[in-house]
């Protein structure tokens, strides 16, 4: 249903919440080149950086320098709704709030995410050097 056939069918003071996802139909290579950029370029970027050439990663980089980094997805550094891949590279570059986070899990005797305690991320593999201070 579209948004105008919404609030035509709507009630006299009825509340009407719209749900939209405008990416919904893209493959990854329609998001990334609407992104100005492509899998390819990415790949490379992600690369360069594990060989530690970060400027060289991050140069007129048209996306977030997160995807560079290695995240999937753009969220908190640390995101409860996060893969592994996302939880790793975002531990990884941000020492100081994973170690926070470990504390407020020690505390609460609470894991992270359910099943996942962020104690036992491995984040020594790539190796990480913090970009963001």
């Amino acid at each position: 249903m579209t948004i105008e056939q919404a609030l035509r069918e709507r009630k006299e003071k009825e509340r009407l919440a719209v749900i939209q996802h405008p990416i919904i139909d893209f493959r990854i290579e329609d998001v990334w080149e609407a992104c100005g950029t492509s899998q390819r370029d990415i790949a490379i970027r992600r690369a360069l950086y594990r060989e530690g050439k970060h400027e060289q990663a991050l140069a007129n980089c048209p996306v977030h320098p997160a995807y560079v980094l290695g995240e999937k997805r753009l969220s908190c550094s640390l995101c409860m709704l996060a893969d592994i891949q996302t939880l790793r590279t975002g531990a990884g570059h941000n020492p100081e709030l994973l170690r926070a986070y470990v504390a407020v899990e020690g505390q609460s005797e609470w894991t992270f995410q359910p099943g996942r305690a962020l104690a036992s991320l491995d984040t020594s593999e790539p190796p990480f050097t913090p970009l963001f201070h």
